[in-house]
């Protein structure tokens, strides 16, 4: 079973990223430092002296290096580094900055570079006591508030690296005279800087913790725990969430008070849920639960997808063969005929709102996304606050859609079907990018450049399917999304896209780690248009 720990790989990235922002620090601080004494002739010849310097400035060196080329692994290779190898990591950066620490304090704050004569100026001795301690708070502190702790393992932490601080201090009493002569002052210099960063240390990560908590349960929707977001639109954003009981990922889709607007568009919102409620067909997204939360957040969780939409997979490995492209259109088809049997025109078709992924140990199922903008006919009919408002995506909505004509039948969602494969088949839209009014305006009085003079090689007949589905006069599109799967079903390619096929795609140009899609909701791009566009 999937934990949240395991799956939500929550704690996981946050903890990477985290130690690799301490390593950074470490390096840096290393290499400042080094870089200092280099500067400074006295400095220099202080270390370059003895052997315990120069032994100082090549474990330094090393600290800074190994800190580095652990920063940049942990960026470069992220899947490597699993939970157990992370607190591994974590161990050894903060032991190689304690040990860093510790070997300053005994070596370049050794009395002997603040006596004369054996004696030393207790205000400069006092100075060199607190820059230890400085150099020690800001690990503790530093630490602990970067690094993702249990409070207990962080209490243990900070009271490990306190205890090392106290250790070397009283070490440094003993074996160094000019220290042992004031060696009751500085260990409570020490004891009371060490308590200080202990104190803010553990009370600040307690307080971290309690407001992590507090941002988890601010992520809870209902009975879901948010987890990332993986999508946004207009509308609204959709998150990567996980069911608390039964640890099973979903899509949250969400939309909040602030966000919405006016009436208009979380009637919108819960409009789509409503509609995509009612629809049960394998190839359409499905809804498990709705609600509102109590700051007034409308939401519901849908099936989670992990795989691509249409417009990446073309971006990925270019126009796709028509054996697929008929496979494809004719899910859609299937997911279409229920809709519009219940009376549902989606009017929002277009590849960003189609998804390929793999469900049931079958590759290639298309899923139909986004039914923010389906309308039902008859008394029931829902209409737009403004009446002049056209929405949809300019180069997939019909002339009718983009004029603003209601009411819209099933031969708009046609329309949108046969520009969607005009795109797969071809790598480019039916309609060159342009501003979106002089788009609608080419789609309404310009006609479709037939896909074979874009793209060579596209058979004949699914060629002259996409330019019917493309006709400008609705009455010479196919009437129906039966019709429509019934043409595609009697081309000569039919059929030849096999399961294979299919599966030797995904090897290759498939999401990297499974979880790379996102559903694309509500990316509609809203358009007023104030004057209406005739043909």
């Amino acid at each position: 079973m999937l934990t949240p720990r395991s799956w939500l790989g929550d704690l996981q990235p946050l903890l990477r990223r985290r130690i690799q922002l301490v390593a950074a620090l470490v390096a840096l601080a290393t290499a400042f430092f080094a870089a200092f004494r280099a500067s400074q002739p006295a400095e220099w010849a202080f270390f370059v002296g003895s052997r315990l310097g120069v032994g100082f400035l090549v474990t330094e060196a090393a600290i800074g290096l190994a800190c580095a080329i652990f920063a940049v692994s942990l960026w470069r290779t992220p899947s490597v580094w699993t939970l157990p190898r992370l607190r591994m990591g974590e161990y050894a950066v903060v032991a190689a900055l304690a040990l860093y620490i510790g070997l300053s304090q005994l070596f370049a704050f050794a009395g002997s570079r603040f006596a004369a004569d054996g004696v030393a100026d207790l205000m400069v001795l006092r100075f060199a006591v607190d820059s230890v301690a400085v150099r020690w708070s800001v690990a503790i502190v530093a630490i602990s508030a970067l690094v993702p702790e249990t409070l207990a393992r962080n209490t243990r932490l900070v009271v490990l690296q306190a205890a090392t601080a106290l250790a070397l201090t009283a070490i440094m009493t003993v074996t160094d005279p000019v220290y042992a002569a004031h060696a009751g002052r500085v260990l409570i210099q020490m004891t009371f800087w060490m308590a200080l960063s202990a104190t803010i240390a553990i009370f600040g990560a307690a307080k971290l913790h309690e407001l992590r908590q507090q941002v988890a349960a601010a992520r809870r929707m209902g009975q879901y725990q948010l987890v990332r977001p993986i999508g946004s639109g207009g509308m609204g954003e959709v998150h990567l969430a996980e069911h608390l009981l039964l640890k099973h990922p979903v899509a949250i889709k969400l939309i909040r008070p602030e966000k919405a607007g006016d009436p208009d568009a979380l009637a919108r919102f819960e409009r789509e849920v409503r509609a995509t409620a009612r629809l049960t067909h394998w190839n359409t997204v499905q809804i498990h639960d709705y609600g509102y939360t109590d700051d007034g957040t409308f939401y519901y969780a849908m099936e989670y997808l992990p795989g691509l939409t249409l417009d990446q997979v073309v971006q990925r490995s270019g126009a796709l063969p028509a054996g697929r492209v008929i496979h494809v259109l004719r899910q859609v088809c299937a997911a279409l005929g229920e809709a519009h049997a219940l009376g549902l025109v989606h009017r929002d078709i277009k590849p960003a709102n189609v998804m390929l992924c793999e469900r049931g140990g079958v590759n290639d199922v298309a899923k139909l996304l986004d039914f923010g903008l389906v309308r039902g006919g008859g008394p029931a009919a829902e209409t737009m606050v403004d009446a002049n408002a056209v929405v949809g995506t300019p180069g997939y909505m019909s002339p009718e859609q983009a004029q603003g004509l209601e009411p819209l039948g099933a031969t708009a969602d046609i329309y949108a079907v046969g520009a969607t494969a005009y795109l797969l088949l071809t790598g480019a839209p039916a309609f060159a990018s342009a501003p979106a009014v002089q788009m609608i305006v080419a789609q309404a009085t310009t006609p479709v450049r037939p896909p074979r003079d874009v793209r060579p090689g596209i058979p004949p007949d699914l060629d002259a399917i996409v330019v019917r589905c493309l006709e400008r006069e609705s009455a010479n599109r196919f009437a129906s999304a039966a019709g429509l799967d019934a043409a595609l079903a009697a081309c000569a390619d039919a059929g030849t896209w096999t399961a294979a096929d299919a599966a030797a795609w995904w090897r290759q140009y498939g999401p990297d780690t499974g979880v790379a899609s996102v559903v694309r909701s509500d990316a509609t791009t809203r358009l007023s248009i104030r004057t209406r566009l005739h043909a």
